[in-house]
């Protein structure tokens, strides 16, 4: 309400395609996960994400539950729409069925954790543009030209949705946790990056302690606090 208050909007993050494997779920309802050749459920295939058990979206009362799940939050605490973690692992039919039920409560905006087009056609708003982050950082690296970035343009332009959003970005959470600090990431280029994320086409991500030149590389499955630094330089760059 507070967020609403003040005229902006919030998403939350959901995680489609895969549960713990404690979660409640995989007692009452063993049967929504997917199996494999010897019949026991399995962690999402080609990933070596073993922490976690695959949902089997053959299943329909598994499908009617999640679409449910979706619609509960925003019935009923008001959200706003959905950051959707590796949409693309999930069939697309599912989430064209889904966005109908949530617009039906009230028109949300979706964010899908994947580059591909079709994504866009009844379902998401807003894609990652990995393929910019990609080109932009083999730029600042001096391993390629502007040129890098021609081939993300150009599909947007030609293979694209015209009303398609994408979202650009000089850091976020995986890249923090896994890659590197963006200063680090695309050192004397970094500025440019950041102008260009913002005036380019897209829509700009800032990752939590972006703005304010967070010095450490926060830990992915711990809770660590981010250092606020909002004297360093990039702080008027992101408030420009």
């Amino acid at each position: 309400n507070a967020i609403h208050a003040r005229d902006m909007k919030i998403i939350i993050d959901w995680v489609p395609n895969h549960s713990a494997w404690d979660n409640w779920m995989i007692t009452e309802h063993p049967e929504w996960y997917t199996r494999d050749e010897n019949g026991e459920m399995t962690h999402p295939p080609d990933t070596d994400w073993l922490d976690v058990a695959d949902l089997d979206y053959d299943n329909e009362a598994m499908r009617d539950y999640m679409r449910e799940s979706l619609a509960y939050w925003v019935e009923e605490f008001d959200i706003d729409g959905y950051r959707c973690d590796v949409a693309g692992m999930v069939p697309t039919d599912f989430w064209n069925s889904v966005r109908p039920r949530l617009d039906a409560v009230k028109p949300v905006f979706m964010l899908a954790e994947w580059q591909e087009p079709e994504l866009h056609e009844r379902a998401f708003d807003a894609t990652y543009a990995w393929e910019w982050k990609e080109g932009m950082q083999s730029i600042a690296k001096g391993e390629a030209d502007t040129g890098a970035l021609y081939g993300y343009y150009s599909a947007n332009e030609s293979a694209w949705p015209v009303d398609a959003m994408r979202m650009t970005y000089t850091d976020n959470h995986d890249q923090n946790s896994w890659d590197g600090l963006p200063q680090d990431i695309y050192g004397d280029a970094y500025a440019a990056a950041i102008v260009l994320q913002f005036t380019g086409e897209g829509i700009p991500l800032v990752y939590s302690g972006q703005e304010c030149a967070n010095p450490n590389r926060l830990e992915f499955f711990e809770k660590d606090p981010i250092i606020w630094n909002c004297e360093d330089e990039v702080n008027a760059l992101f408030r420009d």
